[in-house]
């Protein structure tokens, strides 16, 4: 069965009447076409992602995640999906110009509302105290820093503003392991409760600590080009746990394949493949068991590894 890739107007229509209906979320098909309409280009060719929460009857939201340079704003204030007036216009519009053109925006919806959160990636890791020294970010939030740096919440990926909450949202690295006592000096922030230990032992599997590089004002993350990697001979015993499938990483691959066009793509596997073929490389299996062919992968999945 073939799947097209192309974002499809109808396709998503249904797709998000039929998912609200089944958890019993709000939906206005009217407002939804406003925003397909509104931002065409960013739905065309970003990532498009959805959330909601277990709470009985709770919002359905969806965001397109593109990398590119938007007024996502300004667009939303012209289409009416955001009153011009709004109070937390100028502090997003503040983070979004704090970096230039390195910046991008992106945008949450509601099911029902419209536009609820705009979202601005930085580029890449910025410091904290940039962030909170940006125009129009309250004095309160200011505050905090000291109390951010104790608990090692340094570096800034995102920030965002919930136009429903009324809230502003900073995203940090996950500098540190996270541990019960760690997880309650993290939500102590904002006054929660230590989560349940099933949720507790989520935290710990998906947010692994991660090494952080801050960058200057002018830099930009660098990102690998797809077309230049190299497929290194490896051990593997397991498929790789699929939260490691990170989204940048999914986002690279589109990215590459419309950069290059489908029938490029395929050069570059076919070659992969031709070079893969031409090396003594083999399978690994599990210890005691003997080594396959590239031609006849276990379990379907190419598993490859050189003979120690």
């Amino acid at each position: 069965m073939t799947i097209p890739l192309a974002f499809s107007h109808d396709q998503f229509l249904r797709d998000i009447e039929s998912t609200a209906d089944a958890i019993g979320a709000a939906y206005s098909e009217s407002v939804t076409r406003t925003v397909l309409d509104t931002y065409p280009d960013s739905f065309r060719d970003g990532a498009v992602l959805w959330r909601t929460t277990d709470t009985p009857g709770g919002p359905l939201n969806y965001r397109f995640y593109a990398r590119r340079r938007t007024d996502s704003v300004g667009t939303a204030i012209r289409a009416g999906l955001l009153e011009p007036g709004h109070p937390l216009i100028d502090l997003i519009a503040s983070w979004s110009a704090l970096y230039g053109d390195v910046s991008t925006e992106l945008c949450d919806f509601d099911a029902a509302h419209g536009l609820a959160k705009t979202w601005v990636y930085l580029g890449g890791m910025r410091p904290v105290d940039r962030v909170l020294g940006a125009s129009h970010v309250p004095q309160g939030l200011r505050l905090h820093e000291p109390r951010l740096r104790a608990l090692g919440l340094t570096a800034v990926r995102h920030v965002a503003v919930d136009y429903h909450g009324g809230t502003a949202n900073l995203y940090f690295r996950t500098s540190s392991k996270i541990t019960p006592d760690r997880a309650e000096e993290l939500i102590a922030l904002v006054g929660g409760k230590l989560p349940e230990p099933a949720l507790l032992d989520d935290m710990v599997t998906f947010t692994p600590p991660r090494r952080t590089h801050l960058l200057g004002d002018h830099e930009r993350a660098r990102r690998p080009d797809p077309s230049r990697r190299v497929l290194r001979p490896q051990t593997a015993c397991r498929p790789v746990p699929h939260h490691r499938r990170t989204l940048d990483h999914l986002l690279s691959i589109r990215s590459f394949q419309r950069r290059r066009g489908d029938e490029r793509h395929r050069l570059v596997l076919r070659a992969r493949r031709q070079r893969l073929r031409q090396s003594r490389t083999q399978l690994h299996r599990a210890p005691g068991r003997a080594h396959e062919d590239l031609e006849q992968p276990h379990d379907g999945r190419e598993r490859i590894s050189t003979r120690g």
